[in-house]
């Protein structure tokens, strides 16, 4: 599955190309490709503390990576790279339960769902009208 394929399936919004490898970044993290064979994917812990750098905010880090990491291994997760309050682990994008476990570690932005139903096509052009005699008002 290609990272494209798999913004789509559990709807992501940001996928982000740099220096030919493609990721989608988070909050807290990111999801990116692993390996030439592409069947594997790989997301990263590791949260900004730039404007976050004390010592209790370091602390809830590593508390979180820490479970993060045990919930990871649960889900059979291979654990890839690991230090104090950050880390990576290796995912199977096809096993919607590591899938949604990766997205909330990297604390990922998912695309709004929005059912068009013809009154919220009625409300919307009621909006519009408002919006337009107001302008035509304050011309």
């Amino acid at each position: 599955m290609r990272l494209l394929d798999f913004c789509a399936k559990y709807r992501l919004t940001a996928l982000r190309v740099e220096d030919g490898d493609e990721a989608v970044t988070g909050k807290t993290g990111q999801i990116s490709l692993y390996g030439a064979a592409g069947t594997t994917y790989e997301v990263w812990y590791c949260p900004d503390l730039e404007g976050d750098a004390t010592d209790e905010a370091f602390g809830n880090y590593c508390r979180t990576w820490g479970r993060l990491k045990a919930s990871f291994r649960d889900l059979g997760m291979e654990i890839s790279q690991d230090a104090t309050g950050e880390g990576a682990a290796l995912f199977d994008p096809e096993d919607p339960l590591q899938a949604k476990a990766a997205i909330r570690a990297a604390d990922l932005r998912r695309k709004k769902r929005v059912n068009v139903t013809p009154a919220l096509l009625e409300r919307l052009e009621r909006a519009r009208a408002v919006r337009a005699s107001r302008r035509q008002q304050d011309d």
